[in-house]
């Protein structure tokens, strides 16, 4: 999986520099293919996921209050930014702009990590089916908002997960209507379709 969003996302690099005009300060004037930095990449991520600063920038401060040195000798501003900004999952058809597609681009990347979670991990007899929120505040069309929940905007996603140790067995991500779609049993209501 990583091989392929590497190979993505440097084919969507390439694509998009030809197609801009760079200046002579552009970050994009030094771009070069993605090859071993894609996993330090994805390391930087989940760190900033456990360290939390206000701005992006704050990741490379030389300021004494706020300065973790981690973030600088992995990757300089300039080339996280390169990354982040190119960083694609999956190429599909650009004539269709239906829903539908929009969501191909990650849903060969969430089949792939929901079968890991199977694959590594024998669950017990005692399962929990609930509703969860990944916390998101981007534009798409299926984002939820909850303003009784503690993460207000988000994703919805059905989770089964282990009751005795919380791992998560199996999620259906919620993205509208053509979730509802996909399910077995039509003539049930949703929320037992879910279950099954």
């Amino acid at each position: 999986m990583i091989k392929k969003i590497t190979a993505e996302t440097n084919a969507y690099g390439k694509e998009k520099i030809a197609n801009k005009t760079v200046s002579r300060f552009s970050i994009w004037l030094e771009w070069y293919a993605v090859e071993e930095d894609m996993l330090a990449f994805l390391g930087f991520i989940i760190n900033i996921g456990v360290i939390h600063l206000p701005y992006v920038k704050d990741y490379w401060s030389q300021q004494f209050v706020c300065r973790v040195p981690f973030f600088g000798e992995i990757f300089t501003r300039k080339r996280f930014l390169q990354i982040f900004c190119m960083l694609h999952l999956e190429t599909v058809s650009t004539s269709d702009h239906s829903l539908r597609t929009r969501t191909q681009k990650m849903s060969n990347f969430l089949k792939y990590i929901d079968a890991r979670f199977r694959e590594h991990f024998i669950f017990g007899q005692n399962l929990s089916l609930d509703e969860s929120v990944v916390g998101f505040k981007g534009k798409i069309s299926f984002i939820t908002y909850n303003p009784k929940k503690p993460t207000k905007w988000g994703i919805r996603v059905y989770v089964l997960a282990d009751s005795a140790t919380s791992y998560v067995c199996t999620f259906i991500p919620y993205h509208g209507k053509i979730t509802t779609e996909s399910l077995i049993k039509p003539d049930l209501p949703f929320t037992s379709r879910i279950v099954l």
